[in-house]
């Protein structure tokens, strides 16, 4: 089984070819528009732009791979999570700037929340207290916010949606295409913004618990 991580992120990629013990595949590089470390079936893949479809068209045609995992930096909603848990979300909610009226009531709920978009690829709600972090399968992000200045802007956020992260990025179109194409491709967030820091984070096992969480997966 092939399995890819695929990034932009100058820190997952170095965390997990640190992890993996990747060398850098210098056969291929002209060939390539992507900077390719791998070893057996493992394969990390870096891009000097923003993940786009295309990217992970490209990839599969390529490689082929059996599962591929998006990591993103992300901000925490909840105010249960700390900097360094790992979420891998199947509930995608659009961000609604009317969630910042100051009169917002639950009557609204209904009207400002959206449709959710699913991932099927994850099907049951569970979390888990690993040793140095949290890990939650299934979870809810809300993505395309544009950020307030203002104190109750993660309270509103946490109000409306119930979620765990929220993204300033635009994932419709990645979402979309993973539920029509790419049933194997797993989109998780690291959370690196949050209210709380757990006094015995360590930044260095990034790789390490990436490739614990993912383990969950597949028990």
């Amino acid at each position: 089984m092939i399995t890819a991580f695929l990034t932009h992120e100058p820190r997952f990629r170095d965390a997990i070819v640190n992890e993996l013990s990747l060398p850098r595949d210098e056969e291929n590089t002209e060939k390539w528009v992507y900077t390719v470390y791998r070893k057996w079936d493992m394969i990390c893949i870096f891009l000097e732009h923003t993940l786009t479809i295309e990217d992970i068209t490209q990839i599969q045609e390529l490689f082929a791979p059996e599962a591929i995992f998006l990591p993103f930096f992300w901000f925490s909603v909840s105010s249960q999570h700390e900097v360094g848990d790992i979420i891998f979300p199947n509930t995608f909610l659009q961000y609604n700037p009317l969630i910042q009226m100051k009169e917002f009531t639950k009557e609204h709920h209904n009207t400002l929340l959206g449709d959710a978009i699913f991932l099927e690829n994850i099907t049951d709600q569970k979390d888990y207290h690993v040793e140095d972090f949290w890990l939650s399968l299934g979870g809810i992000a809300v993505w395309d916010v544009t950020i307030q200045d203002t104190e109750n802007f993660t309270t509103a956020l946490d109000f409306t949606y119930e979620a765990d992260v929220y993204t300033t990025y635009n994932l419709i179109p990645l979402i979309q295409q993973i539920r029509e194409k790419w049933v194997l491709a797993f989109p998780f967030f690291y959370i690196d913004h949050a209210p709380k820091v757990p006094k015995d984070y360590r930044a260095d096992l990034l790789g390490e618990n990436i490739l614990v969480a993912i383990s969950f997966l597949e028990d």
